[in-house]
């Protein structure tokens, strides 16, 4: 019988599925044997949904997460041709499929996914039980990307051009001085880096020989020093801001600004849009609508499995 990480795999490529969802990309941030996946197979023994699940323990309990450095998960579909099919079609072929990958997870104490802003229709995970957050996200769409630079407001011109003879970007494949000032911001901000910086830089240099990385690194013109790094995760024509690091100086007030800058003219070489992964954040959040993308929401799933477990996952999310 063939496993269900085989048929997903198979899926995944048949499908062209975005990148967060493929083997390759769940083993380097779940571990091989940390992540498995439902699957929903048509009367013809064809897939036809996957939703792959990363497991792991929080307070002694087993707990399906969102994994590290992955901004969506949630259930894929392979929809049958619907010319001529009336639209209440869809979503009932959404219920059937959603409803027996749900019935397939395992049981957890906790149960947490964002879902792509693509997945609008998560009713089926309410008939379950499960419950929904609608967070946000700011999208350049290709177009936006061409026409970017009608798009700034005139202060982020100004802050850009003004980083300009302080700054030199560039793309690099030096993880090493980019880990080290990742672990600099994380530590600043009192904050616990996703993986450890092992396996952070393992899951970089994967992402980079498959062609589906760029890392942009910030110099001080003067000094020669690295002062900030920006890392893209790009496939399929659409590209994330997947991580940032920064130091902190007198000559950084307007670098944010400068770097995201140079994202958006890699993108644009590239043919790619630009989901900044971001907006969530007070403090990024004004930083990422200065350059015009589209404020797009998307759903965060959940479901508890008792009453205290609510109340801690309700605590922490204040």
């Amino acid at each position: 019988m063939t496993s269900h990480k085989t048929l997903y795999e198979e899926f995944c490529r048949a499908e062209n599925a975005p990148i967060y969802f493929h083997t390759w990309w769940l083993d380097a941030v779940c571990g091989s044997g940390n992540w498995s996946t439902a699957v929903s197979m048509d009367a013809q023994g064809r897939v036809i949904g996957v939703l792959p699940y990363c497991q792991t323990k929080r307070w002694g309990l087993p707990v399906i997460l969102q994994p590290p450095l992955t901004a969506y998960s949630g259930p894929l579909i392979r929809y049958p041709d619907q010319a001529g099919q009336k639209p209440s079609y869809r979503i009932h072929f959404e219920k059937k499929v959603y409803s027996d990958l749900i019935r397939q997870l395992p049981a957890a104490a906790l149960f947490r996914q964002n879902f792509r802003p693509e997945a609008n229709n998560w009713l089926p995970f309410y008939w379950h039980g499960f419950r929904q957050t609608t967070r946000y996200t700011y999208i350049l769409s290709k177009e936006d990307v061409r026409l970017s630079d009608s798009l700034l407001q005139s202060v982020t011109r100004k802050k850009i051009r003004q980083s300009e003879s302080l700054f030199e970007v560039f793309v690099s494949d030096d993880f090493d001085t980019y880990l080290q000032l990742l672990q600099d911001t994380y530590r600043r901000r009192h904050l616990v880096m996703p993986l450890s910086p092992g396996r952070l830089k393992a899951v970089y240099e994967i992402v980079h020989a498959r062609g589906h990385g760029a890392l942009l690194l910030a110099r001080h013109t003067a000094t020669r020093e690295i002062m900030a790094g920006f890392f893209l995760l790009h496939n399929n024509g659409e590209a994330a801001l997947m991580s940032s690091a920064q130091q902190i100086g007198p000559d950084l007030a307007h670098l944010n600004y400068r770097m995201v800058w140079e994202c958006i003219q890699w993108c644009a070489q590239q043919g790619c849009s630009l989901d900044f992964e971001g907006s969530m954040d007070p403090g990024m959040e004004h930083l990422l609508r200065a350059f015009g993308g589209r404020l797009t929401p998307y759903f965060q799933v959940w479901k508890t499995g008792n009453r205290l477990l609510e109340i801690m996952w309700n605590w922490q999310r204040t």
